[in-house]
């Protein structure tokens, strides 16, 4: 394994099991989730053929939802923040968001752009299986904070287990959204087969 690798790996087992955070389940703080986003991106060994020469992560969000935007806020933040720091892959990372209103939408948006990831914020979990439609479609990975779209229909979740960050892997997902993620993500996530 190669010293980026070991790296990664060990940025990404710090951040798994780092100090516990008090939170409800399922919440896993902006920061975390940011970091984890990236880190996982780093693994899918089929990013740069992907997504070309940026990681573009885009927020879907529900409009008027005052906890989705402010999950959308909190969490372009945290991204914003982490990318300043950070490349993924040696790609620049660039953070948007969308208000979700229909598959069409987020067709036309991934499509403007060819995006490394889309992160699935509350309030339109809902729509898990349509948005998972676009995403195949345009080789787009998934990621939420909520278990049960994972489990249906996205790619990677990013959870809590009391106070314990879990990375969750559904591995048909994430293969029908053109990602390769390495075995040593898999070694450190639940993995849903």
């Amino acid at each position: 394994m190669s010293r980026r690798r070991l790296l990664l790996c060990a940025v990404l087992f710090a951040v798994l099991t780092g100090s516990p955070v008090p939170v409800e389940a399922g919440d896993l703080p902006p920061r975390n989730a940011a970091l984890l986003i990236l880190r996982a991106l780093a693994y899918d060994r089929k990013l740069k053929e992907r997504v070309g020469s940026e990681a573009r992560v885009l927020i879907l969000y529900q409009a008027g939802n005052q906890p989705s935007e402010a999950a959308k806020s909190d969490l372009m933040g945290a991204l914003q923040d982490a990318a300043r720091e950070a490349t993924v892959s040696g790609l620049p990372v660039r953070v948007t968001s969308l208000a979700y209103s229909d598959p069409g939408s987020l067709d036309a948006a991934l499509q403007a752009d060819r995006t490394a990831a889309v992160y699935v914020c509350l309030g339109v979990t809902s729509r898990a299986s349509s948005i998972a439609q676009v995403t195949r479609h345009h080789a787009t990975l998934t990621f939420s904070g909520d278990e049960d779209s994972v489990k249906s229909a996205l790619a990677v979740g990013l959870i809590t287990r009391g106070t314990k960050p879990t990375v969750l892997v559904n591995l048909a997902a994430s293969k029908a959204e053109g990602a390769d993620l390495d075995p040593a993500l898999l070694r450190v996530a639940e993995v849903i087969r």
